[in-house]
C-alpha cells in the first residue's frame, strides 16, 4: 500500500514538472566576446503578431545586460531573406533565430508558453559559433514576455 507521504511526494513532482523548461546548447561553446553582435529579427513561426520582433528586442536586452558588444540596428529586415539584411550589417557576428511558440495555453489558468531557437553566426566565415534551443512555460499570473525573458537568460548563460 502506498503511504500518504509517497502520494504527496508524487503529486508535488507532477505539479512541479508541469512548469519545466527544456534548453539545449551547443556543447563547450560560449557566446563570443571578440566582436560586435547584431540581432536580426527572429522568424515568427507562430500565430502571435510581432513575436519575432519581440524576441529580437528581448535578446538584445539580455545581451546588453550581460555586457556583450551588441550593435543595435533599426533595420526592417525580413527574416526569410537574411542575405539582404547582412549587406547592411557591419558586425562580426549576427543572431538569427526562430520563434516556435509564443502564446497563452488554453484552459482555466492560461499559462504562458514560449519556444525559441537561435544561432550566433560569424559573418565572415558563416560558421555557427553558438546555438541554443529552448522552451519554457510559466504560471497563470505570468506574462509571455516575462517567461521569454527568463528563457533567453537561461539560453545565454553559457
Amino acid at each position: 500500500m502506498i503511504s500518504l507521504k509517497n502520494i504527496v511526494f508524487i503529486s508535488l513532482v507532477i505539479l512541479i514538472s508541469g512548469c519545466a523548461s527544456v534548453a539545449n546548447y551547443t556543447p563547450r561553446q560560449s557566446i563570443p566576446h571578440d566582436g560586435t553582435i547584431t540581432v536580426l529579427p527572429f522568424k515568427n513561426n507562430t500565430d502571435s503578431p510581432m513575436a519575432g520582433q519581440k524576441a529580437k528586442n528581448i535578446m538584445e536586452g539580455i545581451l546588453v545586460a550581460n555586457n556583450l558588444p551588441v550593435k543595435i540596428i533599426a533595420l526592417r529586415c525580413n527574416p526569410d531573406n537574411i542575405r539582404s539584411c547582412l549587406r547592411r550589417v557591419r558586425s562580426r557576428y549576427y543572431v538569427q533565430g526562430n520563434v516556435n511558440e509564443w502564446r497563452y495555453k488554453t484552459g482555466l489558468d492560461a499559462e504562458p508558453a514560449v519556444a525559441v531557437s537561435f544561432n550566433i553566426v560569424d559573418r565572415t566565415s558563416g560558421a555557427v559559433v553558438y546555438s541554443a534551443v529552448g522552451a519554457k512555460n510559466g504560471w497563470g499570473q505570468e506574462s509571455v514576455g516575462s517567461v521569454a525573458q527568463k528563457l533567453f537568460m537561461d539560453l545565454t548563460k553559457h
